[in-house]
């Protein structure tokens, strides 16, 4: 019963883990994005 309570902690752990990692890679697309259109408007 501890070990299925551990692996469920663990579990919903990395679950929430994967969904910050996943939104700073969407914040991070973006922001090259940005870059990436005022410097081909800058030419």
């Amino acid at each position: 019963m501890q070990n299925y309570i551990k692996i469920k902690k663990e579990s919903s752990y990395n679950e929430m883990l994967y969904l910050v990692k996943k939104q700073i890679d969407k914040q991070f697309g973006k922001l090259i994005k940005s870059v990436m259109r005022q410097k081909k408007n800058r030419r």
